[in-house]
């Protein structure tokens, strides 16, 4: 069993070299950010009720505070869409994101790990994108590549807590390769199939199916297909020059 996932994974590793991979993955990091977009402009009175209590403020300190997280996200999505100043998209996600965290995620270590792992996204997408416009000279890409392992190495840590999902031996032996950039593509791929394996798991199909609400099945599909974009765009920008993978 074991062998015949090494060997879908290095299968993706080697078909995800494709040059319309660096325009789908991206579109599908971005997706999920426009998802969340859309649900709190059609839950806004909902949203800023919940951001004032959080903020402890009025509700129309509430409501503003939604508006402008609303604005990052469509300026960010819509720069990166339209091809035009795409190096300067990736900085407005990378506010919302914060911002959302800071205030909403009450520094839960779940939330937290979730965070790393969308910032390490939009650090590979700043880099693909940057790279794609010649703005990006080579010691910039690979500092980007490098923070992009660091972020997306704590996705490890979340399985390692999943019960009855992955061995946390094995957890640790992945985040060690991410760390240090060994076998990274393959590596990329195999936690692109675990992160899918942990969500059937974890939910037993029902983060599908299972919801009354389709908004709540909607934000978790997008949220998926998010992560695991983001670890196949590392599979393929690779691991970059400090890493182990450059020397061999």
């Amino acid at each position: 069993m074991a062998s015949k996932i090494c060997a879908l994974a290095r299968s993706i590793a080697k078909h995800v070299q494709v040059k319309w991979t660096l325009q789908l993955l991206p579109l599908l990091i971005v997706l999920n950010y426009v998802q969340e977009a859309i649900q709190s402009s059609l839950q806004l009175r909902l949203e800023a009720g919940s951001m004032a209590r959080i903020i402890n403020s009025g509700a129309l300190i509430g409501a503003l505070y939604v508006v402008f997280d609303v604005c990052l996200i469509l300026v960010g999505a819509g720069l990166i869409l339209s091809r035009s100043k795409q190096r300067t998209a990736v900085p407005f996600l990378m506010l919302h994101r914060t911002l959302r965290c800071i205030f909403t995620a009450n520094f839960a270590l779940e939330d937290a790990l979730s965070y790393s792992v969308d910032v390490g996204s939009l650090l590979l997408l700043w880099a693909s994108r940057r790279n794609q416009e010649a703005k990006l000279n080579k010691r910039k890409w690979d500092i980007f590549l490098f923070l992009a392992r660091v972020c997306m190495s704590f996705n490890y840590l979340s399985l390692c807590r999943a019960k009855n999902v992955i061995s946390g031996w094995f957890s640790v032996i992945c985040c060690i390769c991410m760390l240090i950039g060994f076998n990274c593509r393959l590596v990329a791929c195999l936690t692109a199939l675990l992160v899918i394996w942990q969500a059937c798991c974890q939910f037993n199909w029902s983060f599908i199916f299972g919801w009354n609400d389709l908004t709540i099945s909607v934000s978790l599909i997008c949220s998926l297909l998010g992560k695991v974009a983001g670890f196949l765009l590392m599979a393929r920008l690779g691991a970059g020059k400090w890493s182990l993978d450059a020397r061999t």
